[in-house]
């Protein structure tokens, strides 16, 4: 039977073909995209775990690498801000940054809360109810952002609204010790020894270093004639 050269000529290109046309896929503009975008938000929360062991203005540079290949991102632009304020820059730089943020058209209504640092008095979501409880951002600054919005209520004496913010961090973020052991000198100013021992206990079972906070908590309990025993 005689074979159809035709018919061999096909597969035989394609064969040849074939990893040029790979080649073509794996290098395809959407493919390199996707690859920049990926090592875009890999490079952010590397920045954003130097911020969280304190490295702040290693933090600021990698936010600042971001904009140089990104600059109309605003979330880097606003944590940039941040970072400037965090490492007492003048508060013109700080300000800018914010503001730049602020006209990269970002949604919900971060800016305005970090943007009420800046400025006398306590900030205010401006989309949150009174009745409602902020709305959990999925973010490693937000909660020192609400920390930090705690203390200055707390500071100006506005007990139940700075507990209500450390209880959201709480419900949020269980892990946010700092936030606990806050809270439990907060109630104990306020006269409630009890909640504020309850507090260092359960803080105890989640710190790596339990014995400080038995050790308060027993302080609490032993100063106030409670039950100094172990619950």
């Amino acid at each position: 039977m005689t074979r159809n050269p035709t018919r061999l000529a096909l597969p035989l290109s394609l064969l040849v073909a074939a990893p040029f046309l790979m080649a073509l896929v794996a290098s395809s503009p959407a493919r390199a995209d996707d690859d920049r975008y990926a090592r875009a938000m890999h490079s952010l929360s590397e920045a954003d775990a130097r911020y969280r062991e304190g490295r702040v203005a290693d933090a600021y540079q990698g936010y600042l690498g971001l904009l140089r290949e990104f600059p109309t991102w605003w979330l880097p632009t606003l944590k940039a801000g941040v970072m400037a304020r965090a490492m007492s820059m003048p508060a013109e730089t700080v300000a800018a940054w914010v503001q730049r943020a602020g006209s990269l058209s970002p949604s919900g209504a971060y800016v305005p809360l970090v943007e009420g640092f800046l400025a006398p008095g306590v900030p205010r979501d401006p989309s949150r109810r009174d009745d409602a409880p902020p709305p959990a951002v999925a973010d490693p600054l937000a909660d020192r952002l609400a920390l930090l919005r705690a203390g200055r209520l707390a500071a100006q004496g506005r007990i139940a609204e700075a507990e209500a913010e450390y209880r959201v961090i709480l419900s949020r973020t269980p892990s946010v010790l700092v936030a606990r052991w806050r809270l439990s000198r907060l109630l104990r100013t306020a006269g409630r020894p009890a909640e504020a021992a309850a507090l260092l206990r359960e803080g105890g079972a989640r710190s790596s270093f339990p014995t400080r906070w038995r050790t308060e908590a027993a302080a609490v309990e032993r100063s106030n004639g409670l039950d100094s025993a172990p619950k």
